[in-house]
């Protein structure tokens, strides 16, 4: 449902997210500051999804979790450790964690309840809980009996 099935897993999901990414952000090849990719895992239950992001080093406020046409979006900045600008007597000498703005985007299936969506954040994770409509959710269908009819 969320990968394809015809390129190996991890490609599928890159590529499909890459796709979904220029659709919602438009092309960022000319742009000045990169967009850089958080790890997610989405994972399917009875009555939800549950999408997991890690987003370590990032405040709450800098996150902006939203959904339009079935397609869950997660954007914000990571700000640097350490700034120059603010502080001219600060030696940086590596500069290697991922900062800067970021995003990612998983589309849905149809029948969610997007107005029923939760989000949490706690120690760099962030949580969503996507619920299924009732329409998405099995159900069991009653046989009725010769000469019966179903009370449904």
């Amino acid at each position: 449902m969320f990968t394809d099935r015809s390129l190996s897993p991890t490609a599928g999901r890159l590529l499909q997210s890459s796709q979904v990414l220029d659709e919602v952000f438009g092309d960022r090849s000319s742009a000045a500051e990169p967009l850089w990719m958080p790890t997610f895992d989405l994972a399917e239950r009875a009555d939800e999804y549950v999408l997991i992001v890690e987003l370590p080093g990032v405040e709450p406020d800098a996150i902006d979790v939203s959904i339009e046409k079935n397609v869950l979006m997660v954007r914000g900045t990571k700000n640097p450790s350490f700034s120059t600008e603010s502080n001219r007597g600060t030696r940086v000498y590596a500069l290697e964690r991922i900062t800067g703005p970021f995003g990612r985007a998983v589309r849905l299936p149809e029948h969610v309840e997007s107005e029923r969506i939760q989000a949490s954040f706690t120690n760099g994770v962030l949580e969503v809980r996507i619920p299924k409509s009732s329409a998405a959710q099995p159900r069991r269908i009653p046989i009725a009996r010769a000469g019966e009819h179903s009370t449904n």
